[in-house]
């Protein structure tokens, strides 16, 4: 499923101490690499909310435009569904 719900279900499961921010070092625990740290667009050092479901959904679409297009046809949307 890829609806709100999922998203923040993710990111509660990373957010290990509960302040509602994601640090490197939750995101290094969760996906063994801070790599999602790019994300941070206030540069604050930390993911809230907005940027890691910005961050999630980007992954998302990237992972469904199969051609890489920057657009997803009704093939790859199907692709993704059949998933």
């Amino acid at each position: 499923r890829y609806d709100t719900e999922t998203i923040e279900k993710a990111f509660r499961a990373i957010d290990t101490n509960s302040n509602n921010t994601l640090s490197t070092d939750e995101l290094r625990a969760a996906e063994g690499s801070d790599d999602m740290a790019s994300a941070d667009s206030d540069r604050n050092g930390t993911l809230d909310w907005g940027e890691f479901a910005y961050a999630y959904i980007e992954y998302l679409f990237v992972s469904i435009d199969m051609d890489a297009s920057g657009s997803i046809n009704l093939a790859e949307f199907k692709a993704a569904q059949d998933e």
